[in-house]
């Protein structure tokens, strides 16, 4: 019998004040079948403003930071796991960024999900005066990253002399609530990120659709095999955009994405997003589809574990 389907909702937090997402999260608190729920990592809106002003009170133009977001939104909420979907490694060091991911996950009462990508965005690194290295080092600098992360937040003291990162003597306390540490969700596409993830991941996402989903699944179960680990270890996470105009081929994409071997599917609404959108959401697309969904009712509260929606690690 196939494992229930975990269903969550990613928000991106552009041209809207921070009080309409607040109350689009808990919103979501309230409707059993949602069990997780994500921002994303950008400094700058994503796609074309909307016209006149921004829904919710927010700057048409502005975005807000997804990190300091996500505390606040992890205080004033009790049940739903959280994260970025996925935050770019090239914007912070990997030392600051694993604090952030404890405070967080202390904050959350150990409700963190870490996502994590190689980053990507070159127009907002510039603007900014941060370096974007070429791909082959990015994909170098995220392995590198995934591993000291993953050591801070266990608690170890590192010292670490790699090809990018240099650790003396750090130490992360406190370490996070989730031990060893909170499930990785590494968001990658390419044939060599896919070994990163095998490596690393507790959750594989993807952002890429269904169009060679398959093969980047084959892809992967090959670099676990070849590392030594169990593919089944591995849960795979899809990004499915809603458009409120067709959720019958939402649902359609949604169940081919299941039916493929997904397990965690992250509905990401449009921006800006009705004011029903979570309603919506559930009723027209969540609730009518053909697959077995974990609700709230059905999840074990677990406080020693590393998270609800997927097997750990093994090593």
């Amino acid at each position: 019998m196939r494992n229930p389907v975990s269903v969550g909702f990613k928000a991106p937090q552009q041209h809207v004040a921070y009080e309409r997402v607040l109350r689009l999260w808990q919103e979501g608190e309230e409707m059993a079948e949602f069990t997780h729920s994500w921002l994303f990592d950008h400094l700058d809106p994503v796609g074309a403003a909307p016209d006149g002003g921004a829904p919710g009170g927010g700057d048409p133009a502005g975005c807000l930071e997804a990190w300091t977001l996500l505390a606040a939104l992890a205080a004033r909420t009790s049940r739903l796991r959280l994260g970025v979907l996925v935050t770019a490694n090239t914007l912070r060091e990997p030392a600051v960024l694993a604090a952030m991911v404890s405070t967080v996950d202390h904050i959350s009462g150990g409700r963190l999900d870490f996502g994590l990508g190689a980053g990507w965005h070159e127009a907002e690194h510039r603007a900014r005066g941060l370096r974007l290295p070429p791909p082959g080092e990015r994909l170098a600098r995220w392995a590198e990253a995934c591993g000291l992360i993953r050591r801070l937040c266990a608690g170890e003291e590192v010292d670490f002399e790699g090809r990018y990162y240099r650790l003396r003597g750090a130490r992360l306390a406190p370490a996070t609530v989730q031990r060893p540490c909170p499930p990785f969700v590494l968001g990658a596409t390419g044939v060599r990120a896919l070994a990163v993830v095998a490596r690393h991941a507790d959750v594989w996402n993807t952002a890429a659709g269904l169009p060679g989903f398959a093969a980047r699944l084959a892809a992967l179960r090959a670099h676990c095999e070849a590392q030594g680990r169990d593919p089944g270890t591995l849960a795979v996470s899809a990004q499915i955009p809603v458009d409120f105009a067709a959720p019958a081929a939402v649902r359609a994409t949604a169940e081919r994405f299941v039916a493929a071997g997904a397990s965690h599917l992250v509905f990401e609404l449009p921006t800006p997003w009705p004011v029903d959108a979570l309603e919506r959401l559930r009723r027209e697309v969540v609730q009518r589809l053909s697959v077995d969904i974990q609700t709230q009712k059905s999840l074990l509260k677990r406080t020693d574990e590393r998270s609800d929606l997927v097997n750990p690690r093994s090593s």
